[in-house]
């Protein structure tokens, strides 16, 4: 099953077309007005007014998970094995970088979660990862602490054997020269950003 989660971002450019969806607190003040979650999840500290006849399912504030984290942890408990993440990427930096890292959390928990911003797709990859692309886009891949790219296919600049660490760049705007990219990490795992037309 599929779901998206909203995230309190800034505003949502691409469509949603899950049937299913989960607000993160604030996320649901940006969400399409023709669009009616599931729930709203959170602390309640971003959405003053909570809406009525819409399940509010409330945590403190003083808690040890972000809303966003509350809400990819509850869809993955309620069955959901593919989440569309919107809205990650908009407000505080330290925020965003959490938002990110729900990407392997959801790994952590056995489903598969996917960033979806405006001509922007964030995945977060391990062992062999594959993606549909068209020729030239634009496609970075960012450790997560260090990672080594053993193999890859379709990309201007082979990556062979080639340890990615953060506190270096070489993963940075690479070009599809096909219509699909694969990359083979020997470990450690990477957020593969793809960007297109």
């Amino acid at each position: 099953m599929s779901v998206s989660i909203v995230l309190k971002g800034i505003d949502i450019k691409r469509k949603i077309t899950d049937k299913d969806v989960i607000c993160a607190d604030g996320g649901y003040s940006i969400l399409p007005k023709d669009i009616v979650p599931i729930c709203i999840i959170g602390d309640f500290d971003s959405l003053k007014e909570k809406p009525l006849g819409i399940k509010l399912i409330s945590h403190p504030a003083q808690k040890n998970n972000t809303d966003g984290e509350l809400a990819v942890r509850y869809a993955v408990e309620n069955g959901y094995k593919d989440i569309n993440i919107f809205g990650a990427l908009g407000g505080k930096q330290d925020h965003i970088l959490g938002n990110l890292a729900l990407l392997s959390v959801a790994n952590k928990l056995g489903a598969c979660a996917v960033i979806r911003e405006e001509k922007l797709d964030i995945y977060f990859a391990e062992g062999s990862f594959t993606l549909t692309t068209s020729l030239n886009d634009t496609v970075s891949i960012i450790p997560l602490g260090e990672a080594l790219v053993e193999t890859s296919d379709n990309l201007f600049y082979p990556l062979k054997n080639l340890l990615l660490t953060s506190s270096d760049t070489r993963g940075i705007s690479n070009i599809a020269t096909d219509n699909t990219i694969s990359i083979n990490l020997k470990y450690g795992s990477v957020l593969v950003f793809h960007y297109f037309s």
